[in-house]
């Protein structure tokens, strides 16, 4: 699981939660309604990863798959005329999955959930010492 029903609360707010989930009208978001979303969501996004070769589900995911999974829970809580800003926020993240799956973005692991290799083709950069510089010389003059 990529989010939880606190995941949700804490992004946005309880009352949203619970007013998308209070199936009952006891007040409290039904925890069943918010892990079925949730669940909906990550397997939405397996699906993605899945396409990208990750062994699902990503056992070592970066935060950013809480953002994205949070939003498509969000989303799917809406059972009808999700806000504009919802749907935005369900779009991006799905737009980011595409990338995700396309190879274009990566996650940061291994497509067999580990940590990648250190790499060995990194850029280094060196130079020679400042030939100028601004500090004073014996007469006074800067240099």
């Amino acid at each position: 699981m990529y989010a939880t029903q606190l995941d949700l609360n804490a992004r946005f707010g309880l009352a949203e939660i619970t007013a998308l989930a209070d199936h009952d009208s006891d007040g409290v978001a039904d925890p069943g309604v918010v892990d079925a979303a949730i669940s909906d969501a990550g397997a939405e996004m397996d699906g993605y990863f899945r396409a990208a070769n990750y062994a699902v589900p990503v056992t070592q995911a970066p935060v950013v798959t809480t953002r994205i999974c949070a939003n498509i829970a969000r989303y799917n809580l809406y059972t009808n005329d999700a806000p504009d800003q919802v749907q935005r926020l369900h779009d991006d993240s799905i737009a980011w999955l595409k990338m995700v799956a396309a190879g274009t973005i990566g996650l940061g692991v291994t497509t067999d959930g580990g940590e990648p290799p250190a790499r060995e083709d990194v850029i280094r950069i060196d130079s020679v010492p400042n030939v100028f510089a601004r500090t004073p010389s014996s007469d006074g003059d800067i240099s």
